[in-house]
């Protein structure tokens, strides 16, 4: 299963994760760093984990993340370098999950990343949509995306837009605008879901 600390909302990580723990199956973990994503958090976000702990790199956040999480019976970490392997290795010698307070500065970190994104949102979800649409889960994929740099970022992109309930998609906007005033980033969401329904469209060809 694809499970990390920003799939855990945008696509139905938590509740795929619960009903696999439902029924008692043990989880091995694709793309636990999303596609080295949460290895590479924007400046003010690493600042954040670096300050409270400069030992620890930017990867070992989203690991220890995972490993609070129960059922999981092991993570799929690709690395491209020998230093990768390293950090893994000190990472999972005596792995413990992230604390209480460590939780909370690395949320901290994650709203920070998201708030610097292509579209400024901090997943706050006070825009909670009438029709359903997946307002925030929206903007932190196309935020993904728009900072995927690997070859297959469209297919990446498409795949996890389409893992989406057909009525969390962006093209089931209604602009009724009831989201617009909750916003506390004063976002024009319903022009924003438009640019990311463009988005899907142009990375499938359409």
């Amino acid at each position: 299963m694809q499970i990390n600390r920003l799939d855990w909302k945008t696509t139905r990580g938590e509740e795929q994760y619960n009903i696999a723990r439902k029924a008692n199956l043990p989880i091995v973990v694709m793309e636990p760093l999303r596609g080295s994503l949460l290895a590479n958090l924007n400046a003010e976000a690493t600042k954040i984990l670096k300050d409270y702990n400069p030992d620890a790199s930017v990867a070992s956040w989203a690991f220890r993340w995972l490993a609070g999480l129960d059922g999981i019976l092991t993570m799929l970490s690709g690395m491209s370098a020998p230093e990768h392997l390293e950090d893994n290795i000190k990472t999972f010698t005596n792995l413990t999950p992230l604390s209480e307070e460590e939780q909370k500065v690395y949320d901290k970190a994650i709203a920070a990343h998201l708030k610097q994104s292509a579209i400024g949102c901090t997943a706050c979800r006070y825009c909670e949509c009438p029709v359903g649409v997946n307002i925030a889960g929206l903007f932190s994929l196309y935020n993904q995306y728009m900072y995927d740099d690997r070859a297959n970022k469209n297919m990446s992109f498409i795949n996890h837009y389409e893992a989406l309930k057909e009525s969390e998609r962006a093209d089931k906007c209604i602009k009724c605008g009831l989201c617009k005033p909750k916003c506390p980033q004063q976002l024009d969401i319903p022009e924003l879901l438009v640019k990311v329904h463009k988005a899907y469209l142009e990375a499938k060809g359409a």
